[in-house]
């Protein structure tokens, strides 16, 4: 433009945005993804847990808690000849076995208008993860506790660190909030073992095991060996 004969028109690079024009419409969410609402709030809380609120001679009534049964985590089959050139064409035995010592309960999402995140959309990758079994059972008294009143305690006991942590409740129906506790205190355990408790095997307690990619293992009644 400095040596052109012609005086210089900046309105040539004027450039009017139609904004009836879906861009976005090729950007949408993954179908059917578990941990977008209405489980989970923006930063990854549990919005289902119960908080109760009674004093020592008040105690509400405990419903009936719908069961499910138990779900099996496994990880998608990976290709590792499709993976070869991508990891500076190491060789494939070195690609299987970063597969295999790869924590594998990510999936990207796409999602328009973009935001910028300070923590994963995903629960799963926002908590610490234990690698190890965690037993769960719940203890109860006639006598409250002279503190809260609580009459519930609930024991998580790790299978190979046996370390134990107990959360008082008022009542049974405050285990998700005591598993939410536990889960942010300890990190997300492997597996979750308990007897069959309407409580412990709950429709909300599955949406946190399917959120954080834990395992469930029930003991049979009266065999639990």
């Amino acid at each position: 433009m400095l040596t052109s004969d012609v005086n210089w028109d900046p309105s040539v690079l004027n450039n009017e945005v139609d904004m009836d024009t879906e861009w976005n419409s090729d950007i949408r969410d993954l179908p059917g993804s578990p941990y977008i609402k209405p489980h989970f709030g923006d930063l990854g809380q549990y919005l289902h847990r119960l908080v109760t609120t009674c004093d020592l001679q008040c105690h509400d009534a405990i419903d009936h808690i719908l069961t499910c049964n138990k779900h099996n985590i496994q990880r998608n089959k990976q290709d590792c000849d499709a993976l070869h050139p991508c990891l500076a064409w190491v060789s494939r035995n070195t690609v299987r076995k970063i597969i295999l010592a790869t924590t594998q309960h990510a999936r990207e999402v796409y999602n328009a208008p973009l935001h910028k995140h300070f923590k994963s959309r995903l629960p799963a990758l926002n908590v610490h993860r234990r690698n190890e079994a965690v037993a769960t059972d719940t203890i109860w008294s006639d006598v409250p506790a002279i503190d809260n009143g609580a009459k519930y305690a609930q024991l998580f006991v790790g299978q190979q660190s046996l370390v134990t942590n107990v959360y008082p409740m008022k009542t049974n129906k405050e285990f998700v909030k005591a598993l939410k506790d536990h889960i942010c205190c300890c990190g997300a355990m492997h597996k979750l073992i308990s007897d069959c408790a309407q409580a412990e095997i709950s429709k909300k307690v599955t949406d946190i095991t399917h959120a954080y990619y834990i395992d469930q293992w029930q003991s049979e009644p009266y065999h639990q060996h």
